[in-house]
């Protein structure tokens, strides 16, 4: 074997033993985040069985729920099924407005001033009383003036819902007390509806539906706040603190709710422009893709119940670096992903089958808006988890700044695509904008766990 045959040999067998040194790294990479996976589940039994409890409650809520809105949307029709729709992406908007950020926010306060929940569940109270009352009054003199098509009973009956104290029971951990109430207050508003649909011919009406939401709604928010107040340390305070309170969240949380009209801005507004363009019929099309989704988003937000706490409290404990916080969000990101794609994959690969068992023929249409819709979902997964992290530390104003840009993308895309493509148009536009915007702030996110230095202070600093 001459020199030069020798020296290929050699650097072949370089080269070989790089790629085998490479592999092997990758899968004792691999196999140390399965077994952080299993220690998870094992380690940690109340939220392993909290988590299991959770999914097993809202599998059957679930079940019943979708079986109801396939029914509300064959009886219904595809118009009154777009009106319907039509009204609730309005109640979104006024739904956002009046929890002005609590939702994401709630958590976090009270895990960091638990002596002080009383004070603040009290101050939020106020104000979604004032916001409500400004929002419902305005719909309804636009209704009045514009004679527009809008269900107000459907409005109220969507926006109440925002009153609920889900982050209270979430930071004390009563998150099964609290899902037990949800699941309650589904079936109770689920028995409403289904008793005019065979008991009460002709009755069932959008009207009805809307009515039926806000005395279920109702219920479920006394019942809810009834048990938390019992059992929370009451402290009397002077109203001058409540009023501090209350200005505190008016002025922290605007940030954060601007960011969350932005971002429905990616969800609910394609629905506007849908409906304004194309009108009801096609956005009743799109509307029963997108229950869909709200079958997967249920699991989502239940597995986002367990970890947000979870988060919360290891950035609030993390004094050495962000090696513990960075591999918790990883197996948080790969929970959720387990758990959609068994829900989101039949949803890209079998469209047609799912349209044509569970609708109508004049739903055809939807399955286009369902494929797309599918993958989304993925993208809300990952949402969830990166929206969290940031918001935990108060990273309101980045939140905001990425969400409007965004939703404004959203809003722009949907005028130029849906009047073409219609229903799969405002499915792109929905997935598209939401997308980009998701890998900008997991783009943020990832740089700033990687810098450990910057982590420290901001956690030291923020929270």
């Amino acid at each position: 074997m001459d020199g030069k045959t020798l020296r290929r040999f050699n650097d072949e067998s370089a080269r070989k033993r790089c790629l085998e040194s490479r592999w092997e790294g990758f899968f004792i990479k691999l196999n140390i985040f399965l077994e952080e996976l299993k220690r998870l589940a094992k380690g940690n039994s109340y939220n392993f069985n909290t988590l299991s409890f959770l999914l097993v409650v809202n599998i059957i809520v679930a079940a019943i729920g979708f079986a109801t809105r396939i029914k509300m949307a064959n009886e219904l029709g595809s118009i009154e099924f777009g009106l319907l729709s039509y009204s609730i992406a309005i109640s979104a908007y006024i739904e956002t407005i009046v929890r002005y950020g609590t939702d994401k926010t709630l958590v976090r306060d009270i895990v960091y001033n638990r002596n002080n929940m009383h004070e603040i569940l009290v101050s939020s109270i106020i104000l979604k009383i004032i916001l409500f009352s400004i929002c419902l009054s305005s719909v309804y003199i636009y209704n009045k003036v514009t004679e527009n098509d809008i269900i107000l009973w459907v409005i109220a009956g969507g926006s109440v819902i925002s009153f609920e104290a889900k982050g209270a029971y979430d930071a004390t951990n009563n998150i099964r007390r609290h899902s037990i109430y949800y699941a309650l207050y589904r079936i109770f508003y689920y028995i409403l509806i289904w008793i005019p649909i065979y008991v009460m011919s002709g009755v069932f009406t959008v009207k009805y539906i809307g009515i039926a939401m806000v005395v279920s709604g109702i219920t479920y928010i006394t019942i809810q706040y009834f048990w938390i107040f019992d059992r929370s340390a009451f402290i009397k305070t002077e109203p001058s603190e409540i009023y501090r309170c209350t200005a505190t969240i008016l002025f922290e949380n605007l940030p954060i709710c601007f960011a969350a009209l932005c971002g429905l801005g990616l969800i609910a507004f394609n629905q506007l422009i849908l409906k304004e363009y194309c009108g009801t019929k096609e956005l009743g099309i799109y509307a029963v893709a997108w229950q869909f989704f709200w079958v997967g988003n249920l699991f989502v937000l239940q597995l986002s119940r367990v970890g947000q706490p979870i988060l919360a409290k290891k950035i609030l404990a993390s004094k050495e670096g962000n090696n513990e916080v960075s591999l918790f969000i990883l197996k948080y990101i790969a929970v959720m992903l387990v758990t959609i794609l068994p829900i989101s994959l039949p949803m890209i690969l079998f469209p047609e089958l799912i349209i044509g068992t569970f609708f109508s023929q004049e739903y055809i249409g939807s399955i286009s808006p369902l494929r797309i819709i599918g993958l989304y979902m993925i993208v809300i997964s990952v949402d969830m988890v990166i929206t969290q992290y940031l918001i935990i530390l108060k990273k309101n104003k980045l939140y905001m700044i990425v969400m409007s840009f965004f939703g404004i993308t959203s809003m722009l895309l949907s005028w130029a695509i849906i009047p073409k493509y219609q229903a799969t148009g405002a499915a792109i536009s929905l997935f598209v904008s939401h997308a980009l915007a998701i890998s900008v702030l997991g783009y943020f996110v990832v740089h700033s766990l990687m810098n450990a230095k910057n982590y420290i202070a901001q956690a030291n600093g923020n929270i």
